[in-house]
């Protein structure tokens, strides 16, 4: 390949996208360090002390997508970096703004991001399509105003753990009318007010919005008003509160999702116990679930909540938080049978399923597929089953 000439080797970089990739063939030759220099437009910087905003840029000057962080990643467990700690993007925003007018997409996490930042922002990159603010703190609802106003394109807002000052959910009154691009809208752990009608009407023009996180804020009676502006949906999640609990509401809510019928990733928290009626609507779109989370659930009953797991047979990610006590850890066990395991064995074959049994492998064939499995242990393998495992570990 060393005497292709650069075009070619321009055209076979392209399809080459993963950083771990692209840092092996920067070490080749000098040739080849130059021309991932000039083609790689997106950079991941673990650090945001590991270098500086200019030398990042000098060595990679037509970067388009950025994804920064801050802080330690043990902060969102643990509190132990102090608020006042650092990690302030004011710097790169600047070099950036530069330097960098074409960028599209900027992830930013854990950082401190101040108001002059984001208006910096929302002027300098013209064609931002993406801007992900996640764990990051420093801003009010005026410098995400400036950016809903400014940033005509924008097809992705993820605001996923952040904090907002003064937030009083008017920033999404900043999008233009004329603005439908929106394809992701995360606001789900913001604490602040929403009016529900911009969100209404942001989501009744944007046809192609197919990821929508909603926060608490977020009344239950306009959910199916605004869910039913939105039947393309493909990830949804809410978390409807209510003061009184309103079987008829509930009901509403779960045939708007009913109607949603691409869902693929559905997160439902503080909603109400899985009634027969649910579980008509609901039923409908689980089939196609890829991945499930229901955090707080009131009241959980266990047979809906069994029957409404049968029906989820493509589910690859199930998340349970604050279920009630025993009875939630029964809902789950008891979905857990020796046929499910050799169905999720065969489906995904670069997962090794193990099953940890008191009876030895040696003493005759499987039981039948009805068996209950108490301990299960999946994970991720590239060479197969191991040799090591002791006849009371059934590997499938």
């Amino acid at each position: 390949m060393s005497h292709f000439p650069e075009e070619i080797l321009e055209q076979i970089f392209s399809y080459i996208t993963h950083r771990r990739d692209r840092n092996a063939l920067s070490l080749v030759s000098k040739t080849w360090y130059d021309l991932d220099r000039r083609t790689r437009h997106s950079v991941f910087i673990g650090n945001c002390y590991a270098l500086s905003p200019a030398r990042s840029i000098e060595r990679f000057p037509n970067v388009r997508s950025l994804t920064l962080n801050g802080k330690p990643q043990l902060v969102d467990i643990v509190n132990w970096v102090p608020r006042n700690w650092g990690g302030s993007v004011d710097p790169w925003v600047v070099a950036l703004a530069r330097d960098c007018p074409d960028l599209r997409e900027l992830r930013l996490k854990r950082m401190l991001v101040s108001e002059p930042s984001l208006l910096l922002i929302s002027t300098s990159f013209p064609d931002l399509r993406s801007l992900g603010l996640i764990g990051c703190h420093g801003f009010s609802a005026d410098g995400l105003s400036a950016i809903t106003a400014k940033c005509r394109f924008l097809e992705h807002l993820d605001l996923q753990k952040s904090v907002v000052g003064n937030d009083s959910g008017q920033w999404l009154s900043s999008f233009p009318e004329s603005f439908t691009s929106l394809v992701s809208l995360n606001f789900g752990s913001l604490k602040g007010a929403v009016n529900v009608g911009d969100l209404m009407s942001l989501v009744a023009r944007c046809p192609n919005l197919k990821n929508l996180r909603l926060n608490k804020a977020v009344p239950l009676p306009t959910l199916p008003q605004i869910l039913l502006r939105a039947p393309q949906l493909v990830e949804l999640g809410i978390d409807p509160r209510a003061q009184h609990i309103d079987p008829e509401s509930h009901n509403r809510l779960y045939e708007a999702i009913r109607k949603c019928k691409s869902i693929q990733s559905l997160s439902l928290s503080g909603v109400l116990p899985i009634s027969l009626c649910c579980q008509v609507h609901l039923s409908a779109i689980f089939p196609k679930l890829i991945s499930l989370e229901i955090i707080s659930f009131i009241e959980v009953r266990i047979l809906g909540f069994i029957n409404l797991l049968k029906h989820c047979q493509k589910l690859q990610r199930l998340r349970i938080v604050d279920l009630i006590g025993d009875e939630g850890l029964l809902v789950v066990s008891s979905t857990f049978t020796l046929g499910g395991c050799k169905f999720l064995a065969k489906k995904m074959p670069l997962l090794n399923v193990e099953i940890i049994h008191g009876r030895d492998r040696d003493q005759g064939d499987y039981p039948d597929d009805t068996l209950k499995i108490r301990t299960l242990y999946v994970y991720r393998t590239l060479d197969g089953p191991r040799a090591d495992a002791p006849n009371f570990v059934w590997t499938l």
